[in-house]
């Protein structure tokens, strides 16, 4: 997948989060974020030519790394450690005995908030969500 592409996939699957959301679906819309910050690390790497690994963890270890390298401010690295949080919800409401609520919903949306605040400030840009 190129770039553009997965940028391209941020903005439905946010857009799908969004319709969840409003209709009380909490499972979906995490999943949904969770994949939509996933696509915006797998975007990262691709612009910089790097592989992409196919595991979650390895995506978020491997940006983290990637913006180390560039010369990111460490402080604003740590915070991306919270993606791992993220995924860590989405996986225990897709894959373990959670059923999601509005409680759950509003801690997914703190963390996609908090990664795209780190997000906006290293490149200077506004993603889709």
């Amino acid at each position: 997948m190129k770039y553009r592409e997965y940028l391209r996939k941020v903005e439905v699957l946010t857009r799908e989060a969004i319709v969840d959301i409003h209709n009380a679906c909490y499972n979906k819309a995490i999943s949904a974020l969770w994949f939509a910050i996933e696509a915006i690390l797998r975007a990262i790497l691709n612009y910089y030519k790097q592989s992409i690994p196919s595991r979650s963890g390895a995506v978020i270890a491997k940006t983290i790394i990637l913006m180390r390298n560039l010369g990111q401010d460490e402080r604003e690295l740590g915070g991306l450690g919270i993606a791992s949080m993220l995924y860590t919800l989405r996986n225990e409401v897709d894959h373990k005995w959670m059923v999601a609520d509005e409680k759950n919903m509003r801690r997914a949306l703190q963390y996609v908030r908090r990664i795209l605040q780190i997000l906006r400030k290293l490149y200077m840009v506004e993603f889709p969500i």
